[in-house]
């Protein structure tokens, strides 16, 4: 009940306050889009260095596999 009232009391202000809506609806999405792709994930130029101590097959397959 107290939510309903305080959503209702923020849309009282939003018709008082025009200026508030790209605030509060635009804002957020511009955010989303600059945020998105400054927080990209990607891997793009790793540089990797293999210290093969065993000198085995198997660790040299997987040396090869690593750097393939």
């Amino acid at each position: 009940m107290r939510l309903r009232h305080v959503i209702v009391k923020e849309f009282r202000q939003l018709r008082r306050d025009p200026r508030m809506i790209p605030i509060i609806f635009v804002a957020p999405v511009i955010q989303l889009l600059v945020l998105g792709n400054a927080a990209n994930m990607d891997v793009v130029d790793l540089r990797l260095a293999v210290c093969d101590g065993d000198s085995t097959p198997a660790s040299r397959d997987l040396a090869r596999a690593l750097t393939a």
